[in-house]
């Protein structure tokens, strides 16, 4: 646990709101602990000076798993969403040779199973005998594996799962029946989950065939800007990134009540994300609406995870959690505010506005 913990300490990052993490020994730079005491090292204070501080006296500073974009710690990104647990974590077992197999029983103590519980010829039960060489292994991978043209035979597991996804393993004595429904039922299961609107056979032949051919449909959706109400103005901002993470610049068109306009702005970033452009964008054009009397603002934004944070249906990267707040603060100060997603087609100006931004050095307004 300790070992475990020192290594876990290097993903961890600190968000500052009341000082009650420690200053010297927790990563809240984000280049790791200062781990002095009583004075801060000298290559370190431009660094300190320039990290963001949310002052909040009743929030607690917040831990940080950085690997994770949500910033929480969780193991659903060790296994693949869209398959079963069970499938994913028994391959990951017998890959690694980890199943209770009469091989690694020997490693431990003497023998006590000396036949496989899925064969009638006894054989030593280790990983390639029961999901590969067995005589019930190979009655299941022919009977899925020939349709889908899999040649199976004489073939290690590795290299069996190489070609397929993976076969079922139990501790106890199982009929082919019930495995070969098993395996159909979990393959209903997966195909289900990724087409919902299919109505799928459930004969293996019948089936394969269907999934060789799936297609996907185009649908075609017409994409028009629409001026705002008479009651408020519209801002339409969009962030571009050269290379996600790269060159980042913001694109923003500022419109009055009756659509007429008022104001461009494009403006580089520097480095960053794409969804950092979009939140920054945001911003500015919030910003200068603000400070120049406009209350009343409908956002319009052709970022679907801006307009999703704003309208928390979602919570944004712990990297983009104190911009995307400084826009709420912004937001808040507004009479009225109405924020949108827009489709990209109907943003042409912000977003040919965002990429001028590449070739400029400062901000420009026309």
């Amino acid at each position: 646990m300790t070992m475990n913990r020192k290594k876990t300490e290097d993903y961890i990052r600190w968000n500052l709101h009341s000082n009650n993490c420690s200053l010297w020994w927790d990563n809240w730079l984000g280049t790791g602990p200062l781990k002095l005491n009583g004075f801060a090292p000298t290559h370190k204070i431009s660094e300190i000076m320039h990290t963001l501080i949310q002052y909040r006296p009743a929030a607690l500073d917040k831990a940080i798993w950085t690997p994770n974009i949500i910033g929480k710690f969780t193991n659903k990104l060790t296994w693949h969403k869209k398959i079963p647990f069970k499938w994913s974590f028994c391959v990951w077992r017998a890959l690694r040779n980890k199943l209770p197999t009469d091989d690694k029983v020997l490693q431990f103590s003497s023998l006590t199973v000396t036949r496989c519980v899925c064969c009638n010829t006894p054989a030593a039960g280790n990983a390639d005998h029961i999901f590969s060489h067995g005589n019930f292994a190979k009655l299941v991978w022919r009977k899925y594996g020939g349709p889908a043209g899999v040649q199976t035979e004489d073939l290690t597991l590795r290299l069996l799962l190489m070609k397929w996804c993976s076969a079922k393993y139990g501790a106890k004595t199982s009929s082919l029946t019930r495995v070969l429904h098993s395996i159909d039922a979990d393959i209903q299961l997966l195909l289900s989950t990724n087409y919902p609107t299919i109505k799928l056979s459930l004969n293996w032949t019948e089936l394969y065939g269907c999934i060789e051919n799936i297609q996907h449909h185009t649908s075609i959706k017409k994409v028009a800007w629409t001026r705002p109400d008479t009651t408020s103005g519209e801002i339409n901002t969009d962030g571009s990134a050269l290379t996600n993470s790269g060159l980042t610049g913001a694109g923003v068109i500022i419109r009055g009540s009756y659509g007429e306009f008022i104001l461009a702005l494009t403006c580089p970033l520097g480095e960053g994300t794409n969804n950092s452009a979009e939140t920054k964008a945001a911003i500015l054009g919030v910003q200068w609406c603000i400070a120049n009397g406009f209350t009343k603002i409908h956002l319009e934004a052709d970022s679907s995870l801006l307009s999703h944070w704003l309208n928390n249906d979602g919570e944004p990267p712990w990297t983009l959690q104190i911009q995307v707040q400084k826009l709420q603060s912004l937001l808040q100060q507004c009479e009225k505010i109405y924020f949108s997603h827009v489709y990209r087609e109907a943003n042409c100006p912000a977003d040919s506005l965002s990429k001028l931004s590449h070739n400029l050095l400062t901000i420009t307004n026309y």
